[in-house]
This record gives structure tokens, sequence and C-alpha cells, in this order.
């Protein structure tokens, strides 16, 4: 039985609500070095969204675009854990994170959305009010994500509750001072690339000593997430094009 306009018109609010949640999430999540349980419970939920709904899909043989847009969620809060990542270990790279995190990952949020949008123009079933409903949904959602960089919301959000107080416990002890020596290199990080210094701090040995026990090691394929982000995307054109073709062929015959 074929999607129901209805039904997928409810699935578009649905997905473009997540759209933006994992935006914000992107955004505010406390460093996942700190405090990594969020990160793993909303990158196994952003996962378990599209692979749950796959069978119902398949089962109303909906459109193949509307089924791989469902992974921009997951896609959004890849590439901002990535950069988040990369950050703490190359300076540079914080840039490219305030940018992508900015105004609750604004520009991520809106890319994906115009997705959607186009999603909903190109199929025309009830085109006009799914696209006022992405409208009515990334109006307010941009305003609030340009109030929250002027305002101190985010780091009441991403306020890290990890205790890193002394321990009289030896194991616990050095955990904690690893998580304070992050913590005072994010900082050293992130003024740095504030005033536009993105040269590499010097570290103490005392820093060295502590760094050296957990080496950073990430893998090669650090481009990815955006190979996966133009392939989703060239897939969709290509489904828009056959289309596309088959009603220009239909109305020919």
């Amino acid at each position: 039985m074929p999607l129901k306009h209805s039904t997928e018109t409810f699935m578009v609010c649905l997905l473009a609500l997540s759209m933006v949640l994992a935006g914000v999430a992107g955004a505010v999540l406390p460093r996942f070095a700190l405090s990594p349980l969020p990160w793993v419970s909303v990158l196994i939920v952003a996962a378990l969204y599209p692979m749950i709904l796959s069978p119902f899909f398949r089962m109303r043989r909906a459109d193949n675009a509307f089924r791989l847009l469902h992974v921009l969620p997951l896609l959004i809060l890849l590439g901002a854990l990535l950069l988040q990542l990369f950050s703490t270990l190359r300076p540079a790279v914080q840039k490219a994170f305030t940018v992508y995190t900015w105004g609750w990952s604004l520009l991520p949020v809106a890319f994906a959305l115009l997705l959607l949008l186009l999603f909903c123009v190109q199929i025309l079933r009830q085109r006009g009010a799914r696209s006022l409903m992405l409208a009515a949904l990334f109006v307010p959602f941009a305003i609030l994500g340009v109030l929250s960089e002027r305002q101190p919301w985010n780091p009441l959000l991403t306020a890290s509750e990890t205790n890193l107080t002394h321990s009289s416990i030896p194991a616990e002890e050095q955990w904690r001072m690893k998580l304070r020596n992050q913590e005072r290199r994010q900082v050293r990080i992130v003024s740095r690339a504030a005033t536009g210094d993105l040269i590499v701090p010097v570290h103490s040995a005392k820093d060295s000593v502590l760094i050296s026990s957990s080496p950073p090691h990430l893998p090669s394929s650090g481009m990815g997430v955006e190979l996966l982000v133009l392939t989703m995307l060239a897939g969709y054109c290509g489904v828009i094009h056959l289309r596309a073709r088959q009603r220009s062929c239909g109305s020919k015959v």
C-alpha cells in the first residue's frame, strides 16, 4: 500500500523536527572527552531513527530520496562530533567547529531543511502545506539560535557536571587529572582561536606526560562524513532527475 499523503506530511514534519533537535544537540552537548554518555545516547537514537522506519517505508513504497533524507540528523551530529574531536588536537579546526555549531548548528540544519524542502517541492504532493510547515519550524529556530549566541543559554546547557576535584582513589585521581588537563587545553585553544592566534600552544612537561599517556589517534578517513553527504546529495539529485524523466515520458505517451 503506497504511503498516504497525510502520513507522508507527518513524516516530513517529524524529520524536520529531528534535524533541528540534532543541530541543537550538536551545539550544546558537553565535550565528548568530558562526558561521552550524552553523545553516545543521541548518536544511537539518530542511527536507530532511519533504521526503525526503513521497513515501514519499504512496505509503503516511499520515495528513495525521502528515505535517504532520514540519515541527515545523524550526519549533523557526526559532523559536530568530528569537528569537536579534531579541534582538541588541531587548533585551526576550532574555528570550523565554531562556525558549524554557531546558532545551534544553524548552517548544517538550514542545509538539511533545504534538501527536505526541495524534496517537498519536487514531489508536488501537498507541497504548499509542507513548505509552510518547514518555514514555520525554521524561522523560530533560526531566531532562537542567533539569540543563543548573544545570551548565556549555551554555557548553561553545555555546563558539564563532571567532578574534577581531587580524589583519594589513585585510579580515579589519575582519570580526573587527565580531564583537568583536557579542560585547560580546551580553554587555551578556544582563547587562541577567539583572538586569531592559532599557533599550537607549548605545553609543559607535566602536560606532555598526561597527554602522552593517552596518545590521540584518529582514523585516516577524516573526510568520510563529507563524502557521505556528497554521495547522498548526488543520489538525491539522481532520483529527482529520474522522476522528472519518468513524468516527461508519461506525458508524451
